[in-house]
């Protein structure tokens, strides 16, 4: 199985890990990881089961947007399209969920309540 290790020496106390991506590159992949705007926050609000989301700036190519749940297992994936600055999502469910988008110039996360 897998895994994601972080050596962090002598560090004692409290330490917070932010703005981690991992990312499959192809052979043929032309994206640079120096191009990608990362961790940049979107702007979210969920009210009734509805998670609606607005970026600072159009997506330059189209993206995907993924809900994963707290334990990092995706539980929707939705494509959006290049231009895009903002759109709607239908949520179920009780749990802490994160939002992330990405798309080969940028990426973008929130982290969204409990629904109630």
């Amino acid at each position: 199985m897998p895994s994601l290790q972080f050596n962090l020496g002598g560090v004692t106390g409290t330490v917070t890990l932010d703005n981690v991506s991992l990312v499959k590159k192809d052979a043929g992949s032309a994206i640079a990881a120096a191009s990608h705007n990362r961790g940049t926050s979107m702007a979210t609000s969920l009210r009734g089961g509805i998670l609606a989301w607005n970026l600072p700036s159009a997506l330059n190519s189209n993206g995907t947007l993924r809900v994963l749940d707290a334990q990092g297992r995706e539980l929707s994936r939705t494509a959006v399209a290049a231009g895009s600055r903002s759109g709607n999502l239908g949520l179920s469910g009780q749990s802490q969920r994160f939002v992330v988008l990405e798309s080969a110039g940028a990426s973008y996360s929130a982290v969204l309540p409990a629904l109630r």
